[in-house]
């Protein structure tokens, strides 16, 4: 890889709790790396691949690459 943020990510998502009443845990698995990483709960998740996309999508829009709304 270049360095440059892809334009593409796969993870396997987990989420589950213990109990009924028990707060969602989640991790996500890079399908590409195996690198695994926990979350206390969905916010927590949902903030990392929100960051993840920013990034890659700042850079894109920097560069002059961004492809606007164009779904793939």
């Amino acid at each position: 890889m270049s360095g440059d943020p892809p334009g593409y990510y796969a993870y396997l998502i987990r989420l589950w709790r213990t109990g009924l009443d028990g707060p969602w845990r989640a991790s996500l698995e890079d399908a590409e790396t195996g690198e695994r990483m926990g979350f206390s709960g969905l916010s927590e998740a949902y903030a990392y691949l929100l960051a993840k996309t920013q990034l890659t999508t700042k850079s894109s829009a920097a560069d002059g690459t961004l492809e606007g709304g164009k779904d793939t």
